[in-house]
């Protein structure tokens, strides 16, 4: 298994979360920021709402909660519709997207290094 390359990668995001760990992004965390930055790639941000609803990742007072801390740690914005003010649209900080553009760094390192 020395020549995994996902394996690699997962070594160095796991060291390039410690230079990162100040933002305290916990794994739930890190897949809300996925999915938020998923939805900002696809041109549909993704709504509260929508997010909350993630079972798959933890349950809805876990989320509103992780949101609450993302947004105080400065790694996602809460937007308020123009159209209905109580719908809010998420979107990522330029902290948040240093964050991914390490990681992804990361990963064109890992492809770069002989096995």
């Amino acid at each position: 298994m020395q020549n995994n390359l996902y394996l690699h990668f997962l070594q160095a995001s796991q060291e390039l979360s410690d230079k990162f760990n100040n933002l305290n992004i916990d794994p739930i965390c890190k897949l809300i920021l996925e999915e938020i930055a998923l939805g900002m790639a696809r041109n549909k941000p993704l709504k509260v709402t929508e997010v909350i609803e993630f079972h798959k990742i933890a349950s809805r007072s876990t989320l509103h909660r992780k949101l609450s801390f993302l947004e105080e740690a400065g790694l996602i914005k809460m937007k308020t519709s123009s159209i209905d003010r109580r719908t809010k649209f998420l979107t990522i900080t330029d902290a948040c997207k240093d964050y991914f553009s390490a990681l992804s760094q990361s990963i064109e390192n890992v492809k770069l290094v002989p096995h």
